[in-house]
């Protein structure tokens, strides 16, 4: 057996859609949203208008989609979607991240 990759953003998004099995068992399936509900959920968690997410910023959408995560699992997830390591989370990382998992 191997070892699990799914970060905690694939779970969070995950969750939101259980589909049920025709076993009667459930599997975790990822919402399709429209190019216009990222850009809300971007726009939401980017308080200071910038146009970038911050680590901040991030831990606190993480708390509005129900993840309460210790501080180093969101600076570790953090730090994933932020490709071009310049500590910010632009929306093309964002949306990349939210469409990848």
């Amino acid at each position: 057996m191997g070892v699990s990759s799914t970060t905690d953003a694939q779970i969070v998004r995950r969750s939101e859609n259980p589909v049920s099995r025709s076993d009667g068992s459930d599997t975790m399936k990822q919402p399709q949203h429209p190019i216009e509900d990222i850009e809300e959920l971007f726009d939401d968690a980017d308080q200071d208008r910038d146009d970038q997410i911050s680590l901040t910023e991030f831990r606190g959408l993480m708390l509005t989609l129900g993840r309460n995560l210790h501080d180093d699992a969101v600076a570790a997830n953090f730090q994933k979607i932020d490709a071009n390591h310049d500590g910010r989370i632009g929306f093309d990382e964002f949306r990349t991240w939210w469409l990848r998992a």
